[in-house]
Formats: structure tokens, sequence, C-alpha cells
């Protein structure tokens, strides 16, 4: 099943024809005991191994709405999944950078108006963390240089209400980098997202990617 689907998926990638409207299939990928799915404008997917995978974002692919609202771009190719209602998630994150921008994230997602995210990208002459909040296209974004690291672990957690992004250089020490309520928790996804909204596209490899049900 899984090579019929990725030689299907090729197929509708090389035609031109939009992965968002057409994949019948969920994707299934041993790390992750949940149905998957593939959202929005993908270039190419690949399951890598048991807890590895591969999305790539075309160009002109984003997530991002500024508080200003003088830009507004959620093209950017998904790679989601229902979690449980507590749950800590996390993968290692590496980009092939090329153009200014690129970058790859863990995602908290319900709409286009609703999610949050944290990432990964390069600004042309640095690597940046940034993590958003939006409601209702409302955002807030933060930013933290990472001294010439070009991949990254990164973890989302969830117990009860409240939300946390961690990042580590390593997989084994984390530093959390912020704690927030998420205004629809009721009917968020959580998983992976690759931009390119200047350059030509970006290839991003999402490995050691661990899920795990917590406690109530």
């Amino acid at each position: 099943m899984k090579n019929h689907f990725c030689a299907w998926l090729l197929f509708f990638i090389v035609t031109g024809v939009s992965a968002q409207s057409v994949i019948p299939h969920s994707v299934s990928i041993k790390s992750i005991p949940k149905s998957c799915f593939l959202l929005d404008d993908v270039k190419s997917f690949k399951v890598l191994s048991d807890n590895s995978l591969h999305l790539e974002a075309g160009k002109q692919t984003d997530l991002h709405i500024p508080a200003s609202g003088l830009y507004n771009r959620t093209n950017a190719p998904k790679f989601l999944f229902k979690p449980d209602d507590n749950f800590e998630f996390s993968a290692h994150i590496i980009p092939d950078f090329q153009g200014k921008y690129d970058g790859g994230a863990l995602l908290v997602y319900t709409d286009k108006r609703n999610w949050a995210k944290i990432l990964i990208q390069y600004t042309g002459t640095k690597y940046l963390l940034g993590m958003s909040v939006v409601r209702n296209k409302i955002t807030d974004d933060a930013y933290y240089e990472i001294a010439n690291q070009k991949h990254i672990f990164l973890k989302v957690t969830k117990h009860n209400k409240v939300f946390q992004f961690y990042s580590s250089l390593d997989g084994k020490s984390w530093n959390m980098m912020r704690e927030f309520k998420y205004e629809h928790p009721e009917n968020f996804k959580i998983g992976f997202y690759s931009q390119s909204p200047v350059g030509a596209g970006c290839k991003v490899e999402y490995s050691d990617i661990v899920y795990t049900k917590l406690k109530d």
C-alpha cells in the first residue's frame, strides 16, 4: 500500500494536480499511530523510514499572517493528524536551505485563521527560530537567533488546555520556548509544514519523529 501510495502521489505531482484535492488515502508512518494526511501545495512527499519523512515546499509557499495584516499566505504544504487530548510530539527538523525564508516547522492547525507554529528558517544571513500563534487572523511573532545552526529538534506538548513549544540542539536537553492556550482546541490537528516564500522551493527532512500519548 505504501509503495502504491507514493507512486500514485508522484503521478499527480508530476502532472501538476493539487495534492490537497486529489489524495483519497490516508498516509501512514509507524512512529505516528494515527491517520495522517497531506494538505495544500505539496511539491513532493516521501516516507523515508519508520520515523522520518520528506516534505518539499514549492516556490511562493508560506504560512504567515503578520500582525500588520499586509501579508497573508497560508498555502505551505502540511502533513497533519488528529492527536490525543494530551500528547508530546517531537522531531529533528533538517531543511535543505536554498532561499531566503526557507524553513520547516511543527504545527498546531485548525484552519487558515487559527494555528500555531514553531519554525526554523533562514533569513539569508542567519538562522532563526520563530514562533507564531494566530487567532482569527491576528498573530504575534517571536524570533530567536540560532548560532549557525542549520537544523534543530523541536517539540510541542499539550496537557489539559496548555500547549508548550520546546527546542533542543541534541534531542535530549530541551528548552521551553513558549507556553500558551489555543483558541480552538476541539478541532485542531498537529504535524509538520515546509515553506519557501521567496525561493524556488525547500526540501525538509523530519526525522527522529516521536509521538506519545500523555495521561490526563
